[in-house]
């Protein structure tokens, strides 16, 4: 299932219909939680306008580790709001740091999904090159017998010129993320993944939507009946900074959400999904 709400002038709520890949049936899931599960809600930051990000990080209670987590901006944000990074922080927790090119400060939180160690718990990375003004992207592999929980996106740079466009897992085992270097100085690209051994339930749920020019698309993907959501993503059909990625975070135990702006002149597939296990 999934649904979304389009934001142009006025606010009006559409229900449209999300996939089901890789993993268990709905009905194959008996319990709600993974052991220990728990969603970390962190406090409002402010970001400020500027050349310059802002950032933070969220930890998971003691005796738990990060399954997931992501950063939203507070009003759903807009054209001038944007995700620069958004990654685990080791086992502890999640980072993520924001743009804000508008004229005034605007508050984001950062979320983390955390619940007991899983059996082959681990985290895999690959760095690329970012030159400057240039789009880069990379995929990290899960080791054999492992699944991905969650994925994330770090930049080297600290400008407001650089935006995560893209970061989802293309299936089970695969984390992608897809960054653009606006900036005039060359620049690194890591891609995270989480990986562990396949949790009860296991399931990715996607859903499309197609947003149209001049409007915020506030989406959504639910996990199955039984399951709850450990992480998510968001992808462009093609990735751009002239769709600008204000949301990419858990909504609720069961939801995923992500915010687009679209600035463009054509209407533009952007895709949610969740990573849903029991």
């Amino acid at each position: 299932m999934g649904w979304y709400a389009r934001r142009l002038g006025g606010v009006g709520v559409l229900i449209a219909w999300a996939a089901l890949v890789g993993g268990a049936s709905p009905a194959a899931a008996a319990a709600t939680h993974p052991p220990g599960y728990t969603i970390v809600h962190g406090s409002l930051l402010t970001a400020p306008p500027g050349a310059f990000d802002a950032g933070g990080h969220t930890e998971c209670p003691t005796g738990t580790v990060v399954w997931g987590g992501g950063v939203f901006f507070q009003a759903f944000g807009g054209p001038t709001d944007s995700i620069e990074v958004s990654e685990p922080e080791g086992t502890a927790g999640w980072e993520g740091r924001v743009n804000n090119t508008g004229s005034s400060s605007t508050g984001f939180v950062i979320d983390a999904v955390c619940a007991n160690k899983p059996t082959a718990y681990r985290t895999v990375f690959k760095t690329v090159d970012n030159p400057a003004a240039t789009t880069a992207a990379s995929t990290v592999v899960c080791p054999t017998g492992t699944v991905v929980l969650s994925g994330g996106v770090l930049s080297t740079a600290d400008v407001t010129t650089v935006d995560a466009i893209s970061m989802w897992a293309p299936g089970k085992t695969k984390f992608r993320g897809v960054m653009w270097n606006g900036s005039g100085s060359d620049a690194k690209l890591t891609v995270l993944a989480l990986c562990a051994k396949q949790p009860p339930g296991y399931a990715i749920v996607r859903f499309t939507v197609a947003v149209d020019p001049g409007v915020t698309d506030i989406s959504g993907a639910t996990c199955p009946s039984g399951t709850s959501v450990i992480s998510g993503g968001v992808k462009e059909a093609s990735p751009t900074p002239a769709v600008p990625i204000s949301a990419n975070d858990v909504n609720t135990a069961h939801n995923w959400t992500t915010v687009v702006t679209n600035t463009t002149t054509a209407a533009m597939n952007v895709q949610s999904s969740a990573i849903c296990a029991s």
